[in-house]
């Protein structure tokens, strides 16, 4: 593999459209219901389900066993102005 540059580097960030990443929202996000079901209960409720399929996969390094700590774990690492995170215990 050739050694990069700064010319190269310079070169490379210089062609095209500004910025290195691109976000593409994959939900709709037109209204506050869309953005509160992206974040409030929306990712409440996606994460557990995420970790729970990781665990089951093998994926997971270090398996959940206290669900409920979990959950509060979440909901406090989640910023203050979102509502607390819905109840998803059936996931």
């Amino acid at each position: 593999m050739p050694k990069v540059t700064k010319k190269d580097a310079l070169l490379y960030h210089s062609r095209g459209r500004h910025g290195k990443i691109e976000v593409i929202p994959t939900k709709p996000y037109s209204t506050q219901f869309d953005l509160s079901m992206a974040y409030t209960p929306g990712i409440g409720c996606v994460a557990p389900a995420v970790v729970k399929a990781a665990m089951e996969s093998g994926v997971a390094k270090y398996p959940i066993t206290d669900w409920e700590a979990y959950r509060k774990s979440l909901d406090r690492r989640l910023s203050d102005h979102l509502k607390r995170i819905a109840d998803c215990s059936g996931i």
